[in-house]
């Protein structure tokens, strides 16, 4: 009697044994979590992507406005170009007449007193003709004028932006770890690696 009480414990247990070895192998081989497994995997692979793809809108987005200003401080320094053509134009027109008025209009001994008196009444005023000249030369008195162009510097002038490595080296001969590198520039912490790899 005492064997038949020790063998069916002995099922018992063995049953008993079975069933946690069941329940066991069911949680590590669970369906459901390799199903959670891949899921929490996929969605941080999905967060890496909507970070990247983030960070490169950002980067456009600057890049569109540095292209921006860029073109308007190209066409006001074409409009600055284009006054100063339109100038340089008007001084040759009036000295191609001032020429041309020259070869035309030749002193003759009968006009000689009258331009002569000319000549006095405006070297008394000081405005058409050098003092230093000979009464009788009007054509070597006649003061032209030079106009000179005029420069247009920037308020602010446009700098290149620094590189991202240039920016992780410097961030880094600061003292700053890595950590606190990628956080401020928004980068993982193996891209800042990698920068601070090519940079030495």
């Amino acid at each position: 009697m005492a064997v038949v009480v020790t063998a069916i414990i002995l099922c018992l247990i063995n049953i008993l044994l079975w069933i946690i070895l069941a329940i066991k192998f069911k949680k590590i081989f669970s369906t459901e979590e390799i199903i959670q497994k891949t899921r929490d995997e996929l969605n941080k692979m999905l967060a890496d992507v909507n970070r990247n793809a983030d960070r490169n809108i950002t980067l456009i987005d600057e890049k569109i406005k540095e292209l921006k200003s860029v073109t308007a401080e190209a066409d006001r320094h074409l409009k600055i170009a284009k006054l100063e053509l339109e100038k340089n134009f008007i001084a040759e027109d009036f000295q191609s007449k001032i020429n041309a008025t020259k070869q035309n209009n030749k002193i003759n001994p009968v006009n000689q007193a009258n331009i002569a008196k000319i000549y006095q009444k405006e070297q008394s005023q000081g405005e058409l003709f050098s003092s230093s000249e000979p009464k009788g030369d009007i054509e070597k008195s006649v003061k032209i004028p030079i106009i000179a162009p005029q420069i247009y510097m920037a308020d602010k002038p446009i700098q290149p932006k620094k590189t991202f490595n240039e920016q992780v080296k410097e961030k880094y001969d600061r003292g700053e770890s890595i950590e606190e590198i990628a956080a401020d520039l928004d980068r993982s912490t193996q891209e800042v690696e990698i920068a601070l790899e090519f940079s030495n």
